[in-house]
């Protein structure tokens, strides 16, 4: 994917040490929110044909929402971007990104467009080749101080997307939890689906809040029948409920011997 190349021509000495040193790390640092990032993140699923510049301008809405920035401001940041040459853009993927002030966290969106996005702006050259559509788009804005984690959290997604098996995975996840889990890292996500007469029959009926688990270990997403819930503290769990949890593998491994075979991997790698 080469995005440290693209993120390179920034020509900013400070993010350059910070390049180095995430290259000598070679992964994200155990206080990166990654996994909480990609949960709480918008989707947008785009018809084909869609312009990238409205994409742009749907998400920054969302964005702006979410962080309390101006979405124009958003938006002008990201197709100044991408027409300058920040935004990398290979293997069907484009990757636009923000720093901004006075954020406390970092923010996602994330966009599928099965039938390819219409690149309307003037990429820098040899960024796209023409011959492969665009079908995933990650819009990620971060606290303007906090560079280093911003770049980590691209080359987590650079480095996920980049796998051969991502789009297929991505186009046909058939909901929003499985297109999140499509991204999460495998180590640190489990799933688990609520059923009668096996060992997750003992959390069906209660409320998050009373629910005991491992340390380092959250319930980040529950799918109920076609509907995805952001899970709370009050929120009751029912049977047929297929939760995401991620966490320290320390704590998923504990998890998947309690609940026995029924927790899983991803299905989605």
């Amino acid at each position: 994917f080469h995005v440290f190349e693209r993120l390179g021509r920034q020509r900013d000495t400070g993010l350059d040490r910070e390049l180095r040193q995430i290259m000598k790390e070679k992964g994200l640092r155990d206080a990166d929110p990654f996994e909480e990032v990609v949960t709480r993140a918008s989707i947008i699923d785009s018809p084909g044909g869609t312009g990238f510049r409205n994409i742009v301008w749907e998400a920054s809405a969302h964005l702006a929402e979410a962080c309390s920035l101006s979405a124009k401001e958003l938006g002008d940041g990201f197709l100044e971007g991408t027409v300058v040459g920040m935004t990398p853009v290979s293997h069907g993927v484009a990757l636009p990104h923000l720093r901004q002030p006075g954020l406390e966290s970092a923010h996602l969106v994330l966009v599928r467009c099965p039938g390819g996005v219409d690149m309307d702006v003037d990429l820098a050259e040899g960024q796209h080749n023409q011959s492969e559509p665009v079908q995933a788009v990650f819009f990620l804005v971060s606290p303007l101080d906090n560079p280093g984690q911003h770049l980590r959290i691209l080359a987590q997604i650079a480095g996920r997307v980049d796998k051969e098996d991502f789009m297929e995975a991505w186009l046909s996840a058939p909901n929003h939890q499985k297109l999140k889990e499509a991204i999460l890292r495998d180590d640190r996500l489990l799933t688990l689906t609520l059923e009668a007469g096996t060992p997750s029959a003992t959390l069906i009926g209660r409320s998050l809040k009373d629910i005991l688990l491992p340390e380092g270990t959250l319930i980040a997403l529950v799918r109920r029948g076609p509907e995805v819930v952001i899970p709370r503290g009050a929120t009751e769990l029912k049977r047929g409920d297929r939760l995401t949890i991620i966490g320290e593998p320390a704590g998923l491994d504990a998890l998947g011997k309690r609940f026995k075979q029924q927790a899983q991997s991803p299905e989605l790698h």
